[in-house]
């Protein structure tokens, strides 16, 4: 028996996995791992048939606690990022009959939701598809018995994702680490650096787990903090390939000329290593441009404006920025200038690993190559390593923003 502990705010997530990991077989996917392959699904499974007993449920439950009243005809999330009520959300309240009193407050629960609190009243505002939507919150037993019911959840929710990534991952996992001891080839070594919970025929993972990234051991093949300045763990000419996927922009740049000398010493002679990066000309260019469609995964992500996804990709922001501030620097400055300027704000922290705090182009990347000893450095396209080795689905996994860089010894 499955017991479901609702919480307004996971709702909609909770709701749905427990009707996908209880009544979906096959293999477990993991998309942001495209290493491990999902087996084709059974013509036998009704996913359709059990998804919408799930919606059915999820709608029963949530008109428990809340009732939709009307929609929000807005173009974007931006208007309801204020803590103070933005004017255009007060004069869609008013014309639906439900005026704001001054002291209305709204706040983001996460990407999808966002809770408006005024005179006792809560109305809680999702994001539905492409539209957004306002329900009013009931009150009364049943409801605060739900949501008494949600606050234990989110006391014990670290635990049960914990146990869930353990059932969903781990074991998975567990099975390719001992073929990776056991079966793959030893003599021609590749090593991934920083990929984390990654398997691929023959390759070996070199990572550091720590609080930010954490990952069981038995993932990890070489034990390394990239920010050390220690020595790789490999002798002279001893390994065949090195691959490097979306790491390089989480480290300062004398991190990485460090790591680009060190490779290139472990490397034997003819050996490569792939660099994949955001491309930092692409997105300034799609910034220029104003092209939202390009920022969208972070917008709606981060439920960020234009110019701070553009951050996000280049020089996280960590302090509020002014936008006319960085649009003048724009106009007046050339884009390494800009680039470097605000990148070099940032300091690495291990507590906010995850955060771009580097820019990488075709031109700055060759230059820290060959500085490295690196006799050959080619820009390539996503799937098209000189290194065949380097091809396939866990590969160059964000190609369309992404700059493939390949460095010979």
């Amino acid at each position: 028996m499955v017991h479901i502990a609702v919480h307004p705010h996971y709702l909609h997530y909770y709701l749905h996995r427990i009707c996908i990991l209880g009544l979906v077989r096959g293999k477990l996917q993991k998309q942001s791992i495209p290493a491990i392959k999902p087996l084709a699904q059974s013509q036998n499974d009704k996913p359709t048939v059990h998804y919408q007993f799930g919606k059915d449920i999820k709608g029963k439950i949530l008109s428990l606690i809340e009732t939709p009243i009307f929609d929000l005809s807005i173009n974007d999330a931006y208007c309801l990022k204020d803590k103070s009520v933005h004017p255009e959300i007060r004069h869609i309240f008013n014309f639906n009959g439900v005026p704001l009193s001054s002291d209305a407050q709204i706040e983001a629960i996460d990407r999808n939701k966002w809770t408006l609190r005024d005179s006792g009243k809560i109305y809680n505002i999702r994001r539905l598809d492409e539209s957004f939507s306002v329900f009013i919150q009931h009150e009364g037993i049943i409801a605060s018995f739900i949501r008494v019911l949600g606050i234990i959840y989110y006391y014990i929710k670290d635990d049960f994702n914990r146990l869930n990534l353990f059932l969903s991952d781990n074991l998975l996992y567990l099975k390719y680490s001992y073929r990776k001891k056991i079966i793959d080839n030893h003599e021609f070594l590749m090593v991934n650096i920083g990929s984390g919970k990654w398997y691929n025929k023959n390759w070996r993972v070199l990572d550091y787990s720590a609080n930010w990234y954490s990952y069981p051991k038995y993932f990890i093949d070489y034990e390394y903090d990239l920010m050390s300045l220690k020595k790789l763990p490999f002798p002279d000419e001893s390994v065949n390939l090195f691959y490097s996927e979306h790491v390089l922009e989480h480290l300062p740049d004398d991190i990485c000329i460090h790591i680009f000398k060190e490779i290139h010493r472990s490397l034997i002679s003819g050996g490569g290593f792939r660099i994949v990066v955001p491309d930092a000309d692409l997105i300034y260019e799609m910034l220029v441009n104003e092209n939202k469609e390009f920022f969208e995964p972070w917008i709606m992500r981060e439920n960020a404006t234009v110019l701070e996804a553009f951050f996000i990709l280049v020089a996280h922001p960590r302090v509020p920025f002014e936008d006319m501030e960085v649009k003048n620097n724009l106009l007046k400055m050339k884009k390494e200038e800009l680039l470097n300027y605000y990148s070099g704000k940032l300091k690495y922290d291990y507590k906010k690993a995850g955060e771009h705090i580097n820019w990488f182009n075709y031109e700055k990347l060759k230059i820290m190559l060959e500085n490295a000893g690196f006799h050959i450095v080619k820009k390539t396209n996503a799937q098209e390593s000189i290194f065949q080795e380097i091809r396939g689905d866990c590969f160059d996994t964000r190609a369309w923003y992404s700059l493939h860089v390949d460095a010979i010894k």
